[in-house]
């Protein structure tokens, strides 16, 4: 498959409603937030890091959080700016707000309140 034209960043209106879309390989997590303008999802930011050490063997939930923590940080002003609708295909919301979560999930949670 190939692009027939290059993905342009843009910058969001005020108001919009953002979709931030998060996936996780064995080795990196990626974020992606996104506005939908005519029909079309149109980038506005691409968040990407390489796992290194003990972050490889995070399952994948764990990985996903740890996604939705770092893009939280490099992506504070749209948040605050923005409303944002979180995409995935883990049921992360249920898993955070869960009684009993493990180390490193709790500190997600304690991060992103």
């Amino acid at each position: 498959m190939a692009l027939a034209e290059l993905p342009t960043l843009t910058s969001p209106i005020p108001g919009e409603v953002l979709s931030m879309y998060l996936a996780s390989s064995r080795t990196e997590p990626i974020t992606v937030l996104v506005v939908n303008r005519e029909d079309k999802q149109v980038p506005i930011y691409f968040v990407s890091r390489i796992l290194q050490g003990a972050e490889m063997g995070y399952s994948d939930m764990e990985k996903l959080a740890f996604c939705l923590v770092n893009a939280s940080r490099i992506l504070r002003r749209y948040l605050l700016a923005h409303a944002i609708k979180l995409l995935t295909n883990i049921p992360l919301r249920q898993v955070l707000l869960k009684l009993g979560k493990s180390g490193r999930l709790a500190k997600c949670v304690m991060e992103l309140r």
